[in-house]
């Protein structure tokens, strides 16, 4: 069974060293240690595709728990769909060791 990826209050945290032992320190520790990375995303959204509308709510709840931010969100109505359509730039966020 593969091993639960670390989170600190739910953000993953990523590209630990092999052999780290997560739980060896405290949280307050581990955010002095670690650097928070946006990893950036454009993506397209449907509201009428149900699959679609589902990641979408997925990413503000993801940013209300402080795991994406949202950088700029266009709509659209596609008349001839009788739908909107997102255009979203946001970033997932998690935690990793600096680069040195």
């Amino acid at each position: 069974m593969a091993e639960k990826e670390p989170t600190i209050n739910g953000v993953p945290v990523r590209n630990l060293p092999t052999g780290v032992d997560f739980n060896s320190r405290g949280i307050d520790e581990w955010r002095e240690l670690l650097e928070e990375v946006e990893t950036p995303e454009i993506r397209i959204f449907d509201l009428s595709d149900a699959n679609h509308l589902a990641q979408y709510e997925a990413i503000f709840k993801r940013q209300a728990l402080g795991q994406a931010t949202v950088y700029k969100e266009d709509q659209r109505w596609v008349e001839a769909q009788r739908t909107w359509h997102v255009l979203l730039r946001y970033a997932n966020i998690h935690f990793e060791p600096p680069l040195r």
